[in-house]
């Protein structure tokens, strides 16, 4: 049986907004690779995406502070067109051979 393979996406995070993700979600720190400064971009699947946005959208109201709060809106608005992104262009779907005559 074959694996099917998950198509990922490219999700521009700074250091902060990767470590405020960390605190929330403790499953995906090693995909959000903290050891490293400055900006990254992750390739997360689109289910990892929606669940970064669906985490994140309510701790922005429960952030300790206005850093963090900035860090989680924008991490929050990064998902959000991501997935809106993948609404109007899917992925498509590999087709099977064809034939040209």
């Amino acid at each position: 049986m074959s694996e099917i393979k998950k198509s990922t996406f490219p999700l521009r995070l700074t250091q902060a907004q990767r470590s405020s993700i960390a605190k929330l979600m403790v499953h995906l720190k090693p995909k959000l690779l903290l050891d490293r400064s400055n900006e990254r971009t992750l390739q997360l699947t689109l289910e990892e995406i929606k669940e970064i946005a669906g985490v994140c959208r309510p701790a922005i109201a429960k952030a300790p502070t206005g850093m963090e709060r900035n860090s989680l809106r924008h991490v929050t608005d990064a998902a959000e067109q991501a997935v809106e992104i993948d609404m109007v262009f899917p992925v498509a779907e590999p087709m099977g051979k064809t034939r040209l005559d």
